[in-house]
């Protein structure tokens, strides 16, 4: 999903096109911090990634998916997963977790 420099989403483009074409896109960022410890959990990417490549990043993140147009394909408007979905969405794909703990936050 793209967005303006506002946060309104205007279209769709695939991942690559946005990274490609320097595009704002919304994305999800999922921290896994243990709260007794105040550990964190993070991954490092490789450096292959088109995305931070070599770099240490949140526990998981992926981009908000949107699941096609009713107008225009290229501007929308379209339908798009919530970010808590895309939140679930990455834990499973990226760690394998079927669902969050009991205190998961949302901001």
């Amino acid at each position: 999903e793209i967005i303006d420099l506002q946060g309104v989403a205007f279209g769709a483009r695939p991942l690559a096109v946005c990274l490609e074409r320097g595009l704002l896109h919304r994305a999800v960022h999922v921290w896994l911090c243990d709260p007794r410890t105040g550990a964190l959990l993070l991954r490092k990417c490789g450096r292959q990634r088109p995305k931070w490549p070599g770099l240490w990043v949140p526990s998981c993140h992926s981009e908000v998916l949107c699941y096609g147009s009713t107008a225009d394909p290229t501007t929308g408007p379209h339908t798009a997963e919530l970010s808590l979905t895309s939140a679930q969405r990455a834990l499973q794909e990226q760690l394998g977790l079927e669902r969050a703990g009991p205190d998961v936050e949302q901001w």
